[in-house]
């Protein structure tokens, strides 16, 4: 099995650069290695890669050096590959695909799963509107989208980063689109069964539980059960919207009237205006008044590490 690497330098705000610095000083086994130079560089490299280990039969450990947006786009370029055995070493500011899948922290633990790899498949979720994206984590539309395309522009987000709190950034910015961003109506079909809601502040549908840097969105989802869950909060004051915004790190927000989860393999989403949306944080650049995500079972081959 051949030992790949990914890496972007950037995420974090530079945290990949120095992650990947301290681990190269430990590794004693021979590797590859891709820096990414600009958008959509991971995907490119992780088609190739896909394709050319399809092409001479080779498995590949991928271990990507970056934060959910590096790893959005690693997954669109090889899922569905035989070949290419996905890992992940955390160096962005959210890092929620390491929350719900675990990762290599150290070059040890990188070394001992090569003498003792195992793997698992994974479902990802697709999302379909004027284009098509694959995403890991989750997708959605209003507010939660509104806030992380928000942050992630944001020079308050690199300035919380440098300092190793820049997941708060998303914080600040709930609070400060309950000022600037305005409810909505939504249709869900959910594998044929209908539901509307008024006053929607956000819809989002979850591959597994974690998203916004650490946010338990949807704490009963499962990354292998062949099925999505969406989120719909609705019908709350900003005051009231606001205290279930912060309840989400904890999981406790599922227990509030007007939040509302949905289980299928497939979803149509309806709203009445234009919105921001986004798969695992990257803006899909959605200027249509539908959203359609269904489940792509088994569609990624990811390392399986094993606590020791």
């Amino acid at each position: 099995m051949r030992l790949v690497f990914i890496i972007n330098e950037f995420a974090g705000n530079g945290r990949g650069r120095r992650v990947w610095q301290r681990l190269r000083e430990n590794l004693t086994v021979s590797y590859d290695m891709h820096v990414t130079g600009y958008p959509e560089h991971a995907y490119r490299l992780a088609y190739e890669l896909a394709e050319k280990a399809a092409k001479e039969k080779c498995c590949i450990l991928l271990v990507v050096i970056g934060g959910d947006g590096t790893i959005h786009e690693v997954i669109n370029g090889c899922a569905g590959s035989e070949y290419i055995l996905l890992g992940n070493i955390p160096a962005g500011s959210g890092n929620d695909f390491a929350r719900g899948f675990r990762a290599f922290y150290h070059a040890s633990e990188i070394e001992a799963y090569l003498q003792n790899s195992r793997m698992q498949y994974v479902d990802l979720g697709m999302a379909e509107y004027t284009g098509k994206q694959f995403f890991v984590n989750n997708c959605g539309v209003g507010f939660d989208a509104f806030v992380g395309l928000e942050a992630n522009r944001s020079e308050m987000k690199k300035r919380f980063n440098q300092i190793g709190i820049g997941k708060l950034a998303y914080v600040y910015y709930v609070v400060l689109g309950l000022a600037r961003f305005k409810p909505f109506s939504l249709s869900v079909n959910c594998d044929g069964d209908i539901y509307t809601f008024d006053r929607v502040w956000f819809a989002t549908v979850s591959n597994q539980p974690y998203f916004g840097g650490g946010m338990k969105i949807s704490p009963k989802s499962s990354i292998n059960d062949g099925k999505l869950e969406a989120t719909i909060v609705h019908n709350l004051s900003r005051i009231k919207f606001l205290l279930m915004f912060l309840s989400v790190f904890f999981g406790a927000h599922t227990r509030i009237n007007g939040v509302e989860q949905i289980t299928g393999e497939c979803f149509t989403l309806c709203y009445n205006r234009i919105l921001p949306c986004h798969a695992d944080g990257e803006d899909l650049s959605n200027h249509t008044l539908q959203l359609y995500v269904t489940t792509k079972k088994a569609a990624l081959k990811i390392a399986k590490i094993v606590s020791s």
